[in-house]
């Protein structure tokens, strides 16, 4: 069987990239609006409704710029 050769190094970067952005940005909805949690059909129950999400920025961008240095000198 065939598969992605690329998925352990995914599985490795998933969790930081997850991180790096609920660390660095504020997350909100339009309006403070509730997010609809009801379920669609689907095989992976994917939302009946798909939902807007705004993010600000919320470290200085020069630490946003140095985090994704470090990364790239890594």
């Amino acid at each position: 069987r065939r598969f992605c050769i690329g998925w352990r190094m995914a599985m490795q970067f998933i969790h930081l990239t997850l991180a790096r952005l609920l660390q660095g940005f504020e997350w909100s909805t339009p309006m403070d609006e509730p997010i609809d949690m009801t379920e669609g059909h689907g095989l992976v129950l994917p939302k009946a409704t798909l939902f807007r999400v705004l993010l600000r920025l919320h470290l200085p961008s020069s630490v946003c710029y140095n985090i994704s240095n470090d990364m790239a000198d890594s």
